[in-house]
């Protein structure tokens, strides 16, 4: 099976996605998400954007055995929306594959009954309890009132009919019914780049925090409407957190945990332990932009004093 990371690079550079202690954190993230996947999986690929591909590949120096620049193609969207480069990536893929984030850890293969599953994700979360990340009825009223006024079968035969409403967290989700998953990714992508709808959104207080709900919630919604049942590493994310997690070999970085002193000093100290080129690679790349920041930051002398 295909381990995929995806990179869409303008919601990070612009500072609409979830952030780390420093940038320096976020490289090295990257370097223990891919380099604790490799030996477990047959490849890895890549899909990110020009400029995603300069920093992982250009300046981090890790190695895919395939990467996409397909991405780019998400230069007009909303960078509020920051989990559109993951369905993107979703909808392209046609072979089994399990998509990781760049803050989940692999130090051990996956379960072959994990690997073997129609759509596999990290675990169930509730919606009810995490509101306002969930808040599905809100945003069905806002695309029929302000929107283009279509909501997508699943989610309303989901909503109406389910009574469990679960959304799949996908901190690593994937599977070998690629044909659910472009459906399901195609489904959101269509919702969230209809110009109505985006006029929609705007009108909400931080439209960032239904990112959950349309990755997530909608997978679920889309799966049970098919009748294919998700498979899931953990019962529940406080299983996904704790020891469970941990006879896995499975870590996730989630939200607070990426400014965590104590959790970045571990991961700054395994990646110099572990993969010690890539983590001077990574210190050096650093340097580079710091530089770069300086010199953009310097103030600029007239023109007489320059003798222009």
């Amino acid at each position: 099976m295909r381990a995929v990371w995806s990179f869409w690079s303008r919601p990070h550079l612009s500072g609409r996605n979830f952030t780390w202690k420093t940038e320096l954190h976020h490289r090295l993230s990257w370097i223990l998400s891919v380099e604790s996947a490799r030996p477990h999986f047959s490849s890895l690929a890549l899909w990110t954007d020009d400029a995603g591909a300069e920093m992982l590949i250009g300046q981090l120096g890790l190695r895919f055995d395939e990467v996409s620049t397909s991405l780019n193609v998400l230069a007009e969207d909303d960078t509020d929306w920051w989990m559109m480069g993951k369905l993107q990536c979703y909808a392209e893929q046609y072979q089994p594959y399990v998509h990781i984030d760049s803050d989940v850890y692999l130090f051990q293969p996956l379960p072959e009954w994990a690997r073997t599953a129609a759509v596999v994700a990290q675990n169930p979360e509730d919606t009810v309890a995490a509101l306002p990340w969930y808040d599905a009825d809100r945003a069905a009223l806002m695309i029929r009132v302000h929107g283009n006024r279509r909501i997508p079968e699943e989610w309303t035969w989901y909503r109406t009919f389910s009574p469990v409403q679960t959304a799949a967290c996908c901190g690593i989700v994937g599977g070998n019914r690629t044909d659910l998953l472009r459906r399901y990714a195609d489904t959101v992508l269509s919702v969230l780049r209809a110009p109505e709808n985006r006029r929609a959104f705007d009108d909400w207080d931080d439209k960032r925090v239904l990112n959950p709900l349309f990755e997530q919630y909608l997978l679920a919604a889309c799966a049970a409407y098919e009748g294919v049942p998700i498979t899931y590493l953990f019962e529940s994310y406080g299983q996904a957190v704790n020891g469970g997690a941990a006879r896995l070999g499975f870590t996730h970085l989630m939200a607070g945990s990426k400014v965590d002193p104590d959790l970045m000093e571990r991961l700054e100290r395994r990646v110099a332990r572990c993969y010690p080129e890539l983590y001077e690679r990574a210190v050096s790349s650093m340097e580079v932009l710091e530089e770069s920041a300086a010199k953009d930051s310097a103030p600029v002398e007239d023109e007489e004093r320059v003798g222009v």
